[in-house]
């Protein structure tokens, strides 16, 4: 679902916006169904 915030014009938009950098957070590809993910939300 997260996969969606992906791309550098997300990003620049966060940067002009907020003036924050986003990083997103991936499941990895070869996983199907539920993966715990190391930071899936850092605020």
């Amino acid at each position: 679902m997260d996969g969606g915030y992906r791309g550098s014009d997300f990003a620049h938009w966060i940067i002009d916006v907020f003036r924050c950098i986003v990083e997103v957070v991936l499941r990895p590809l070869e996983n199907k169904g539920f993966t715990l993910l190391p930071k899936p939300w850092v605020v």
